[in-house]
C-alpha cells in the first residue's frame, strides 16, 4: 500500500513539474542566442529605447555576414581554382554557410508566424501523460550537447589551424595557391581582397579577430540550423504519442449493470453512450490541434525545407569526398575533415530520421484505433471512429517540391547514391 502511495506521490510530483515547464524551453534559448548576437529580433526589443540602435546592429550583423561569404566566394574564385581539392573543400564550407545564412533570413521573414507556431507549443498538452513528455525533453537534451558539441569543435578546430605547425611541403603548397609570403598566417576561412596579402602580421590579425566573431555568429546559426525546426517535430510526435495512448482508452471505461430492470440497464447504456461521443469528440478535436499545427508549420518550413534539401546535398557530396583522399593531408586536416563529414551526415540523416518518426506516430495513432474496444462502443461513436480513421490514412512525411521529395530512409539512400555517384564522377575526371 505504501509502496502505491509512493507511486502516486512520485506521478503528480513529475505532473507537476511538467506543467510548470514550457515544451519551448530550448528553442527560446536558441532563439534568445540569436536575438543577443543580433540574428533575430524577439518583439520585446521593438519597445526598449535602443529599438534603433538595435536595429541598425541587426542590419550590420546580415551585411557583415553576407560580405564575408562574398569575399569566400572570390577567394575560391580566385586562388582556390588553381587546385581541385582545395576548390571543393572551401566550396563545401561556402555552401554550408550559405545554407545557414540563406535560412536564419527566412526565419526573420516569417517571424510573427514563427512566434505563434511556438505560442501553440506551449500549449501542448504535456499533463496527460507526462512520462512522454519527460522522454522527449531528455531526447532534446542529448541532441543539444551532441550536435553543439560537434559544431564547436568543428568551429574551435578550424580556428586554431593557423597555430598548428606545417612541413615545407604544405608551405610550398599554400605559396604556390593563395600567393601569401607567409604559409603559415593563413586565415581560417579564406577571403580575398584585391593587393592584400592577410598573411603579414599587420593585416593577418585584425582579420583574425573580425572571424573570430564571425564564428560567434556561425555557431548560433549552425546550432539553430540544427536544432530549431527538429525540436519542434520531435515535440509534435510526442503529441501523437499522447493522442495515441487516449485513443487506446476508448470502450473499456463502460459500466455493465447485471440487474434485469430496463430502467437502470437504460440509464448505464445513456451514460455510457454519453462517455464515448465525449471521449471521441476530445480525440478528433486533439488530432485536428495537431493538423492546423502541422500546416502552420509546413507553411512556415516549405522554403527553408526545399533550400535545405538542395545545400545539404551539395554539402554531403563535398565533405564526403575528401575522405576518400586522407593521405594528402596531415592529421590535424584529417580529424577536421572526418568531423565534418560526421557532422553533415548525422544532421542530414537525423533530419529524414525525424520525418520517418512523424509518420511512426501516426502509425502508431492508426493502429491505437484498432487496440481500442470499438465494438463495444455506440453507433454514433463507431462512425465517428471510422471518419477518424479515414483521416489518419494520409502520410505524415516532411515533403518539398510539391510532394516529389518525402524526407525519410528512402530519400537518404538517394541521397547516399548521388553522393557515391559524385565522387565516382570526380574521380573519372581527375584521370
Amino acid at each position: 500500500m505504501w509502496k502505491n502511495l509512493a507511486k502516486l506521490k512520485a506521478i503528480f510530483t513529475l505532473a507537476a513539474s511538467v506543467r510548470e515547464e514550457r515544451v519551448t524551453r530550448y528553442i527560446h534559448l536558441i532563439l534568445k542566442l540569436l536575438n543577443t548576437l543580433g540574428l533575430f529580433n524577439l518583439p520585446r526589443n521593438n519597445l526598449s529605447k535602443r529599438s534603433y540602435l538595435r536595429r541598425f546592429y541587426l542590419k550590420f550583423v546580415f551585411v557583415f555576414s553576407g560580405i564575408l561569404l562574398i569575399l569566400n566566394v572570390a577567394c575560391i574564385i580566385r586562388w582556390s581554382s588553381k587546385n581541385f581539392v582545395e576548390f571543393l573543400l572551401n566550396s563545401m564550407e561556402n555552401v554550408g554557410g550559405a545554407l545557414i545564412y540563406f535560412e536564419i533570413l527566412l526565419l526573420n521573414s516569417r517571424r510573427t508566424d514563427l512566434l505563434k507556431l511556438l505560442d501553440r507549443m506551449n500549449r501542448f498538452d504535456v499533463t496527460s501523460n507526462p512520462s512522454i513528455f519527460v522522454n522527449s525533453r531528455k531526447v532534446e537534451r542529448l541532441i543539444f550537447f551532441i550536435f553543439g558539441g560537434l559544431i564547436v569543435f568543428s568551429i574551435f578546430f578550424k580556428l586554431t589551424t593557423p597555430f598548428f605547425s606545417i612541413d615545407r611541403k604544405e608551405c610550398e603548397k599554400i605559396q604556390t595557391i593563395y600567393g601569401l609570403k607567409n604559409p603559415q598566417n593563413r586565415l581560417p576561412l579564406c577571403i580575398y581582397l584585391p593587393h592584400v596579402d592577410t598573411s603579414e602580421p599587420h593585416y593577418f590579425w585584425p582579420f583574425y579577430l573580425l572571424e573570430i566573431y564571425a564564428a560567434f555568429l556561425w555557431f548560433s546559426l549552425g546550432v539553430t540550423e540544427a536544432l530549431f525546426f527538429p525540436f519542434i517535430l520531435l515535440h509534435l510526435a510526442g503529441q501523437h504519442l499522447v493522442l495515441s495512448r487516449q485513443l487506446k482508452a476508448l470502450g473499456k471505461t463502460h459500466v455493465y449493470v447485471p440487474q434485469r430492470n430496463t430502467r437502470f440497464r437504460f440509464y448505464h447504456d445513456a451514460a455510457n453512450r454519453a462517455r464515448d461521443l465525449s471521449d471521441m469528440r476530445k480525440c478528433i478535436v486533439f488530432h485536428q490541434k495537431m493538423f492546423e499545427f502541422r500546416a502552420l508549420f509546413d507553411s512556415i518550413t516549405e522554403r527553408n525545407i526545399r533550400l535545405r534539401v538542395i545545400l545539404l546535398t551539395m554539402v554531403t557530396s563535398l565533405s564526403v569526398y575528401p575522405i576518400t583522399i586522407l593521405s594528402q593531408f596531415d592529421s590535424q586536416k584529417q580529424l577536421l575533415l572526418i568531423a565534418e563529414a560526421m557532422l553533415t551526415l548525422g544532421y542530414y540523416y537525423y533530419n529524414c530520421l525525424l520525418s520517418e518518426s512523424l509518420e511512426w506516430s501516426n502509425c502508431l495513432v492508426r493502429q491505437s484505433i484498432y487496440q481500442n474496444k470499438w465494438y463495444e462502443m455506440c453507433p454514433e461513436s463507431r462512425r465517428m471512429m471510422l471518419m477518424f480513421l479515414q483521416m489518419t490514412q494520409k502520410p505524415h512525411h516532411i515533403k518539398t517540391f510539391g510532394g516529389i521529395v518525402a524526407l525519410g530512409n528512402v530519400h537518404y539512400l538517394k541521397m547516399l547514391k548521388a553522393t557515391y555517384s559524385f565522387i565516382r564522377f570526380i574521380n573519372l575526371i581527375k584521370r
